[in-house]
């Protein structure tokens, strides 16, 4: 990979990492909060599974469609001008915003019904719970991807500061709401909307300091092929983060507390890979992006091998250290408040195996935002419909075989599958050719 290059990558994810894990560490202060103020109990339950159906939305709509946008708004700036680029990101951003707004509307409408499908082993009292806490819960959708769209488009302009503490201030709120008063979970559920309408209002005002402009409705002329990319992408995520919801619909099943044990089985590797993820997804993609404006497929080949090499290099070693002190990890983290010695020893054994598909998904990672700016997002779509189906088959083998922990081992063979499929695809698709406008 050429110097300038490798520099300039590394400076932004350095940047973009430092400001990250801050926001990372106030997300996992939350679920500490939450351990303590409710332990394994019935609340975490229908909270997280209320959570997981905004999030997937989000990923499904608003990450795809800022995935896809940064690398056009880039390749308008470079060929067109900014008042191209300025005219396509609010005409962009409208379009999505108006998804996000309809897809509030029907989450909140489908409640009952999602709900039951998503936690089929909820008896009547902690469903009946949960679907108001998913009505509470459905705006974020709206706040929390015109977020996700926003600091896109701000990392495309060279902004990986202080815009990534962002997503800490609703962590931040509800760790100071648990901490403070004595309050229940729909206090918590509201206090997760506020915080998400603070995040959006911060992303919006960045973004006119930019000089970039807010969402402006003219029609979608000139955004099919966006469009299209968008909703290929936005399969494959839905596919990839229904594996989320795959994992929650085998817990319910699993028995009281068994969702929450899950989730708390995955903070210390979620919080990792969300921090190193995050840094590598927002530096990589404006650069991936430059090099297939200029057609530079020896150039993305140099920087697929350089970030397969180093990652494996770090992750591997990291990995093997963090299943070796697993459990007092655990106890230091969360044994406290309602959080006992017992919840410690269900929660180290998921988390052992949730550690495992730590090197994988940061690969998959890079790998992904490659195939994003080589617009190859059709790949992205076959690789999750297989993701979907191994998560769905060997969550049900696991779990019968190993019990709960046997989930989050499934998340890590599905992460090693999806991995070396995309690095395979990647390096036969850079070697075959240079013309990246093809179809994947």
């Amino acid at each position: 990979m050429p110097v300038s290059i490798e520099r300039r990558i590394l400076s932004a994810a350095g940047r973009a990492a430092l400001f990250s894990l801050a926001a990372k560490a106030a997300i996992v202060g939350r679920d500490l909060a939450l351990a303590m103020r409710f332990g394994r109990g019935d609340q975490v339950d229908v909270y997280l599974a209320a959570m997981a159906l905004p999030l997937l939305v989000v990923q499904v709509v608003a990450a795809s469609c800022a995935t896809n946008l940064s690398p056009a708004y880039i390749e308008a700036r470079e060929k067109r001008g900014a008042a191209a680029a300025a005219s396509l990101v609010a005409r962009g951003t409208a379009v999505v915003l108006a998804v996000l707004g309809v897809s509030v509307v029907l989450l909140w409408l489908a409640a009952p019904l999602v709900m039951q499908a998503v936690a089929p082993g909820f008896g009547d009292e902690k469903l009946h719970m949960a679907r108001l806490l998913l009505q509470w819960l459905a705006p974020t959708v709206m706040f929390q991807g015109m977020s996700i769209v926003w600091t896109t488009l701000l990392n495309a302009e060279g902004r990986f500061g202080w815009i990534s503490l962002v997503p800490a201030a609703t962590p931040v709120l509800l760790v100071a709401l648990l901490l403070g008063w004595d309050v229940d979970i729909v206090t918590v559920a509201m206090a997760t909307l506020g915080g998400a309408a603070i995040e959006a209002g911060l992303c919006a005002v960045a973004l006119r300091r930019t000089g970039l402009p807010l969402p402006r409705w003219s029609g979608v002329a000139g955004l099919r092929g966006l469009i299209v990319e968008s909703v290929h992408l936005g399969i494959g995520q839905a596919m990839m983060t229904g594996g989320a919801l795959i994992d929650q619909l085998f817990a319910s099943l699993a028995g009281p507390g068994a969702v929450s044990t899950l989730s708390y089985g995955g903070k210390i590797s979620s919080f990792l890979m969300a921090s190193a993820a995050s840094a590598l997804a927002v530096a990589v993609l404006p650069f991936f992006s430059e090099q297939v404006a200029r057609r530079d497929a020896v150039g993305l080949r140099r920087s697929l091998h350089y970030w397969e090499k180093r990652i494996l290099l770090i992750s591997i070693p990291l990995t093997l250290v963090l299943v070796a002190a697993c459990e007092p990890m655990v106890r230091a983290i969360f044994e406290r408040g309602h959080f006992a010695a017992a919840d410690t020893a269900a929660v180290t054994a998921v988390q052992r195996l949730a550690l495992l598909q730590i090197p994988f998904f940061l690969l998959g990672t890079v790998n992904g935002r490659m195939l994003s700016a080589l617009s190859r997002n059709r790949m992205v779509v076959r690789i999750a419909a297989i993701n979907f189906v191994m998560n769905a088959v060997l969550d049900y083998t696991f779990l019968k075989l190993f019990g709960l922990p046997g989930i989050a081992l499934s998340t890590a063979v599905v992460y090693a599958g999806s991995c070396t499929l995309s690095s395979w695809y990647l390096r036969r698709t850079l070697r075959a050719t240079a013309d990246f406008s093809a179809s994947g």
